[in-house]
């Protein structure tokens, strides 16, 4: 690894933006939402080919996977405090200022166009038949704010140590529940960051238990796995520290003791388990930093770069990709529903290629679209994407 402080902190910015790509996927991966089974109840074995279609599904959808949201806070809870380790209220109107655009306006965007797109497409029908438009229009004046914050709620699996049921909240378009936690933490980092000034590591050890324990508010927004991934982010920032520097230096630490919990979280299915559900936050912290270390070293060894058409792709990949819409569903689910009628998938070969084709499809029509957007209108599509 290069060992001038310039050049560390370029890798580390080279990461990040390289990173950006493969964490979509993962977000994607994960909403393919396929089912598995923990291989200890599993009742065939595990080398058959339904065993280790198994195992694929646990590792891309449930294991290797789950470090992809907890990486973005982290990223962005370091982005928000780098170049503003020393506070001003000046400089944190300027970060709101530019959270408002990158985050809040391509927030509500994105959940007000399924959303009138829905109800839209509930008057044309309404009209078209003679029917009344009084369920379509009470649906909108019931969900019209609704939409922004909690439209979906479920039981997450799993309790905290206490025993209490853990619940998820997300707004209309589900994966921008990221977006909204972002933006509601975002203006809580005064306290984020006189704690860190103050607590030093003792607030980030605080932070951790009541990660691994979920002991916790439930109020939506203030979800503890936001909160302590961001106040990493932010305590890396604030003290100058360097993920690149922080993964090598315990790399001989972090990457077997990830590879063990990988494994371990596979036996039991991520969190879809109560014991899976407390070895992944250990898991998660230990593989992000692996994840860093290995993209860094490819980068620092072979001199990749970032695509730039790719990460500033990304975001229109996120906000799409399950986005609701009228007839298909989503996206993503139009996608594997396509591919199951071409390609049946009675095989596990075949059951497995549609697995896999289904997210990179649904991908690549994302970017396409985005593509052309950008070219039809680039100030306009810029826009929507939060100025990306």
């Amino acid at each position: 690894m290069s060992t001038t402080t310039q050049d560390k902190s370029e890798i580390q910015s080279l990461t990040i933006d390289f990173l950006r790509f493969p964490l979509i996927m993962m977000v994607i991966f994960i909403h393919m939402s396929p089912k598995t089974i923990n291989l200890i109840e599993a009742k065939y074995s595990l080398l058959s080919a339904h065993g280790i279609s198994n195992i694929i599904k646990i590792l891309f959808s449930h294991t290797i996977t789950s470090i992809a949201v907890q990486t973005f806070f982290l990223i962005s809870g370091f982005l928000f405090f780098s170049n503003f380790q020393d506070w001003s209220w000046k400089g944190y109107q300027k970060k709101i200022g530019s959270r408002i655009k990158t985050l809040l306006i391509p927030y509500l965007l994105w959940n007000l166009i399924p959303f009138l797109l829905i109800v839209g497409k509930g008057l044309i029908c309404d009209v078209s038949n003679g029917n009344p438009t009084t369920e379509t229009l009470a649906f909108f004046y019931n969900n019209i704010w609704r939409i922004f914050y909690v439209f979906h709620e479920w039981e997450s699996s799993g309790t905290d140590w206490l025993g209490n049921p853990l619940y998820s909240t997300a707004p209309l378009n589900v994966p921008l529940w990221f977006m909204r936690d972002l933006f509601i933490i975002s203006l809580l980092t005064p306290i984020i960051y006189l704690a860190v000034t103050k607590m030093k590591k003792w607030l980030i050890l605080a932070l951790f238990f009541a990660y691994i324990s979920r002991i916790w508010t439930q109020i939506p927004g203030l979800d503890i796995e936001s909160i302590f991934y961001f106040t990493v982010g932010a305590f890396f920032a604030i003290n100058r520290y360097n993920f690149v520097e922080f993964a090598n230096k315990y790399k001989y630490f972090i990457l077997p003791v990830s590879a063990i919990l990988l494994v371990a979280c596979t036996i039991y299915d991520g969190n879809k388990t109560e014991i899976g559900h407390n070895i992944i936050p250990f898991y998660i912290c230990t593989s992000i930093l692996s994840v860093f270390y290995l993209a860094s070293s490819a980068i620092d060894r072979y001199n990749i770069k970032p695509n730039k058409f790719l990460v500033s792709a990304c975001f229109f990949i996120y906000v799409s990709h399950v986005m609701p819409l009228p007839d298909i569903e989503c996206l993503l689910t139009f996608v594997k529903k396509t591919i199951h009628e071409i390609i049946p998938g009675k095989s596990l070969a075949e059951n497995n290629f549609c697995y896999f084709a289904t997210p990179i499809i649904t991908a690549s029509i994302s970017i396409a679209i985005f593509a052309v957007l950008r070219k039809i209108s680039p100030k306009a599509t810029k826009f929507i994407c939060g100025n990306r």
